[in-house]
């Protein structure tokens, strides 16, 4: 997790993940139920 807002919970990549797809996942607030994981898995699936 590396930043909290009103309505968002921002998480990065790993620093030391230089082969990351992704470097920052915005999730909604109310998705998260009131938890706030440290970190979290995310799964890309390119359909073609």
């Amino acid at each position: 997790m590396a930043k909290e807002t009103k309505n968002t919970v921002r998480y990065n990549a790993a620093p030391a993940d230089d082969l990351a797809l992704i470097d920052a996942v915005y999730l909604k607030r109310f998705a998260l139920n009131g938890a706030r994981p440290e970190t979290i898995e995310v799964i890309v699936q390119i359909s073609q």
